[in-house]
């Protein structure tokens, strides 16, 4: 959320010892605006509230369900809100060495996003590009972890009514680079992999 608010690019993403993921400021280009602490949502945590539904369902057809976890929920939704002409961003795992959110707006591309990732998504101008399409009046599915959807809700400030954001179960997520590496490790056993 602080590298998409920040108007002058003062914040850059770096990585710790383990390849963890944080948001660093240059405070050479930084002008103490504030923004970026306005809308971490570790310094201003969003307001906690029991659901109102709560609803559990499987995609009928078993050959799309074996291609999805979770019963395909994000599929189903994501469907039915591009057939409807919008937009769904999600975490794609298509290069496994690069675990990020995408903008996918077509039925075929929805197909990238399925599957569980477990590792740290890369959200770098998401939040941008999805705040365009809410104000050009597009449905929006935002499909994250909470601390995800936690940080687009504080970037955007207000509510949407065109926005849907989902919310996956985190139990804590390894780095990229613990991943890459275990890939490795794995290859190294058994190079045919």
């Amino acid at each position: 959320a602080c590298v998409n608010v920040c108007g002058h690019s003062s914040i850059q993403i770096t990585e710790d010892e383990l390849g963890f993921r944080y948001p660093k400021i240059n405070t050479a280009t930084c002008t103490d605006c504030g923004l970026c602490s306005t809308v971490c949502p570790v310094n201003n945590p969003t307001s906690k509230s029991f659901p109102s539904d709560c609803y559990a369902f499987a995609l009928r057809l078993p050959r799309e369900l074996e291609k999805s976890s979770s019963g395909g929920a994000a599929t189903a939704i994501g469907a039915h809100i591009i057939s409807t002409g919008g937009v769904v961003y999600g975490c794609s795992g298509e290069d496994i060495h690069h675990v990020e959110h995408i903008r996918v707006d077509s039925l075929p591309d929805l197909a990238s996003l399925r599957g569980s990732k477990y590792v740290q998504s890369d959200c770098r101008g998401v939040y941008k590009s999805l705040r365009a399409d809410l104000l050009a009046g597009k449905q929006v599915v935002f499909i994250g972890v909470p601390c995800q959807v936690a940080g687009l809700r504080n970037f955007l400030r207000k509510d949407y009514e065109n926005l849907l954001t989902v919310d996956l179960v985190c139990h804590g997520v390894p780095s990229q680079r613990l991943l890459d590496d275990n890939i490795a490790r794995c290859k190294a056993k058994d190079p045919g992999m």
